[in-house]
């Protein structure tokens, strides 16, 4: 029988594996986006890009809007990151 810290060592490692998993896949969705846009960038292609079933890529995301949502959240914190870098070498 599992004792309760081997259990939650477990769930923290299944965790751990899940957000390295949602990275590995919008990682792969902004360079396809970035490549082909979102039009042409196809569920089918982001699985094949990240070596996984497209069947895996909907266990993570409700679908292609999502990942266009959380990949444009993306760029708009690199965006603020930037202008902010920007704003503070004007500033000094």
């Amino acid at each position: 029988m599992n004792t309760p810290a081997e259990s939650d060592g477990r769930r923290s490692a299944a965790a751990a594996r899940r957000r390295a998993r949602e990275k590995e896949i919008l990682s792969a969705t902004r360079a396809l986006f970035d490549e082909r846009g979102v039009r042409d960038a196809q569920i089918e292609d982001i699985a094949r890009a990240v070596g996984i079933n497209r069947a895996i890529v909907y266990r993570h995301f409700t679908g292609k809007e999502e990942l266009f949502a959380l990949t444009l959240v993306g760029y708009l914190e690199e965006l603020r990151t930037a202008l902010t870098d920007a704003a503070a070498g004007r500033n000094d």
